[in-house]
């Protein structure tokens, strides 16, 4: 799976990856996609089902 996830990122346009890096090194923006509940109020925050 992990290389499925790698191929979209690949898509991706530069800028954007970057910031996702940058979010990658953040223990806060991590905490976000490591626990469901948190992750749950980032997807309804940003409208994504």
């Amino acid at each position: 799976m992990k290389d499925k996830y790698l191929a979209e990122l690949a898509k991706l346009d530069e800028k954007v990856l970057e910031k996702l890096a940058s979010l990658s090194k953040s223990e806060k923006a991590l905490s976000y996609f490591k626990n469901p509940a948190l992750y749950a109020i980032l997807k309804n925050f940003l409208k994504i089902k």
